[in-house]
């Protein structure tokens, strides 16, 4: 996936574009974000992004 890419996910509302951005790109960056992201789209990665974002506010 592209940065162009990354910048054009919107995300969900109440959450800052800036940390949902960094988020999808430290998924990428992990071994199973380097195995998906021929097949990762855009909207995929956000909703991956979401899900652990929602999962870090459930431990806070």
């Amino acid at each position: 996936m592209r940065e162009l890419d990354i910048e054009m996910i919107n995300p969900p509302f109440g959450i800052s574009a800036e940390r949902h951005h960094d988020l999808v790109r430290l998924i990428l960056k992990t071994r199973l974000g380097e195995q998906l992201s021929a097949n990762l789209t855009k909207e995929a990665a956000s909703d991956l992004a979401t899900s652990l974002q929602a999962l870090v506010k459930g431990f806070e």
